[in-house]
Order: structure tokens, then sequence, then C-alpha cells
């Protein structure tokens, strides 16, 4: 039997002390699952978090005036445990497609997903040089 007391994510360390039966550390998707899943089974679950918000690494950060997304892997719904998640039928989850999708100046361009003519796992080379390159992503975009 675990005691906690504060609060999470304020650095506060006041406040009344409570017994509980699970202490989780951690308010991402994992962390909230298993208290999800211990309240479920019928135990008092405490959930600490270090940063004022949950989610753990799916976030979104301003810097600079740009919006960027802190993403964890990918969900996989292929096994029971995920598809049970609370909550999880109210998104709207759909597959994507592999690599990177930059914009700049108006336009779109994929960068990292296999190339649809070349077998997975055959080499990127003709002639000695890359069919890719540093610049590719450039010329994608000029």
């Amino acid at each position: 039997m675990g005691t906690t007391g504060g609060t999470g994510g304020s650095g506060g360390t006041g406040g009344t002390h409570e017994a509980v039966d699970v202490v989780v550390v951690g308010a991402g998707a994992a962390g909230l699952a298993a208290a999800h899943r211990l309240t479920r089974a019928g135990l008092s679950v405490a959930v600490l978090e270090a940063e004022p918000w949950i989610g753990g690494r799916m976030a979104t950060a301003s810097v600079d005036g740009f919006r960027l997304d802190r993403v964890g892997g990918p969900l996989t719904l292929s096994h029971e445990e995920p598809r049970s998640l609370p909550g999880l039928d109210a998104l709207a989850l759909r597959p994507f497609a592999p690599g990177v999708l930059v914009h700049s100046d108006g336009r779109y361009a994929r960068w990292g997903a296999p190339h649809p003519l070349r077998p997975a796992g055959a080499s990127r080379t003709a002639g000695g040089r890359s069919v890719g390159g540093a610049f590719s992503m450039a010329r994608a975009l000029a």
C-alpha cells in the first residue's frame, strides 16, 4: 500500500496524504491506461506526473512561434490491449503513410517513404552515386 500527497506537476508537496493501493508514476498513455485498468479492478490509484500536463511524450510545444508535436511511438491497434482503452473510440484515428510530410511555401513533399518502384531492402545507389542525396528534399520543394 502506498501513500501519496501533494500535486503532480506543480512542484507542490503540501496537501493531504491519502493511502492508496497503487501509485502510478507518469501520466503518459501507458500510465493513464494502467491507472484505468487498476481502478476498474477495484484498486485505489494515485497518478504522479512531473509535468504540468498529462500525455507524456504526446504533447505540443510552442517554440519561437512554431507549434511542435512531441510524439511517442505510433499506436498499434493490432492487439486487444490498446483497443480496450477508454475514450479510444472518440478519437479520429486513421492509418498513416510512412515517412515525413514536409510543408514549405504551400507545397508538400514526402521524405523517407519507401520508393514505389524499388523493393524494400534494395540498394539506393545507381553507378556508385546516391539516388537520394542531401539535396533531394530541397529539389522536391524547389
